[in-house]
């Protein structure tokens, strides 16, 4: 199996000649930089600051069911059935942290159990919001805490549903659908 050097980001790294702010929202900040390229050509970028957010897959003890959040999205103007998530924000130590808050706040859950499962960007062509994965099982069942603006439904899923649901295209969710097949991968490799 060949393998490919993947070149440093210095050696591909775009040096910024201004920054202005265009937008400056609740959530995101809008930029638009100019920059040149390694080769010298001066081009724009825009580019939306969001904050890092965590995604955990909360599986039941026996990995059989995992417990989701529906809840409506207004900027898709649906609703989605995915994962619970949320920003990490000043009050969290770490990722780690913002996962435990943001399972117990949308499902009621604490989990004893907890493995990493990476760090990635979800569209870094624009945008450098990026995502902590987490599984986490073991739970302790208490009390939601929604946040004031948002209304969940929470569901468990059985894994075979699930699955099924992803390869029907009826979970449309990336985030939701990347750490499923990551956690599947996972568990078949452990």
């Amino acid at each position: 199996m060949p393998t490919h050097a993947l070149k440093s980001s210095d050696q591909l790294r775009e040096r910024c000649l201004s920054s202005e702010t265009v937008f400056n929202g609740q959530l995101i900040q809008v930029r638009q930089d100019r920059i040149q390229t390694v080769k010298g050509i001066e081009a724009t970028r825009e580019v939306v600051d969001h904050g890092a957010a965590v995604v955990v897959l909360p599986f039941d003890k026996y990995r059989r069911s995992v417990i989701m959040v529906q809840q409506y999205r207004y900027a898709i103007q649906d609703s989605c059935l995915e994962f619970p998530a949320g920003l990490i924000d000043a009050t969290d130590a770490s990722p780690l942290a913002a996962a435990k808050r943001e399972l117990k706040e949308e499902t009621g859950r604490s989990a004893s159990e907890w493995i990493p499962m990476g760090h990635f960007y979800p569209t870094p062509g624009f945008c450098n919001e990026s995502f902590y994965f987490f599984m986490a099982s073991d739970f302790q069942v208490s009390e939601t805490n929604f946040d004031d603006d948002e209304e969940l439904i929470i569901h468990e899923v059985a894994i075979e549903e699930l699955s099924e649901w992803i390869q029907d295209f009826k979970i449309k969710d990336l985030k939701t659908v990347a750490l499923f097949q990551m956690a599947r991968a996972y568990m078949e490799n452990s």
